[in-house]
């Protein structure tokens, strides 16, 4: 496997239309206008991996699925 260490991460904070997301080691979906008009910074993105299908979620409905499993 080959990898660069020494590279920075981040977070998402932003999509854009048409923005490739990898997933699945060798797969590729495109993020769409409405997904890249609602994502907002705190947001997750979740790829399903026998698709591609991106799903967002919004932080304040994250933040509830939180408090309900903490």
């Amino acid at each position: 496997m080959s990898g660069n260490a020494d590279k920075a991460t981040g977070r998402l904070e932003r999509l854009q239309a048409g923005q490739a997301i990898v997933y699945g080691g060798d797969r590729v979906a495109y993020v769409g206008e409405a997904l890249a008009a609602a994502f907002k910074p705190g947001d997750r993105l979740l790829v399903a991996p026998d698709g591609g299908a991106l799903l967002h979620v919004p932080a304040a409905e994250q933040a509830v699925a939180q408090g309900a499993v903490g």
